[in-house]
């Protein structure tokens, strides 16, 4: 999957083996690495950049597990593993 920037141009993230990292654009610092397998992989900025959602395929078949994460804090705001089956992912502004 190619690399994701936030709306604000200041994050990027991108895959590397089975994890995303997440770098700040300016000073190239890493802020953030989230352990997801490469296969079904998505990412998502919110668009006010302060959240960043990370979906992909789960260990149980036809499932996706997704977070929400503050890539500056690298708190994590919300889980949900092997989740329903799951199309797509979104904010909502």
């Amino acid at each position: 999957a190619s690399p994701t920037f936030s709306p604000d141009g200041s994050l990027i993230a991108y895959q590397i083996a089975d994890r995303v990292q997440i770098d700040n654009v300016r000073t190239g610092k890493v802020l953030l690495h989230i352990e997801a397998p490469a296969k079904g992989n998505s990412r998502l900025f919110s668009p006010d950049s302060s959240r960043l959602m990370i979906s992909f395929e789960s260990r149980e078949k036809g499932k996706k597990t997704i977070g929400v994460y503050d890539p500056w804090t690298s708190q994590k705001i919300i889980d949900f593993a092997d989740s329903i089956d799951i199309d797509g992912t979104a904010f909502s502004p």
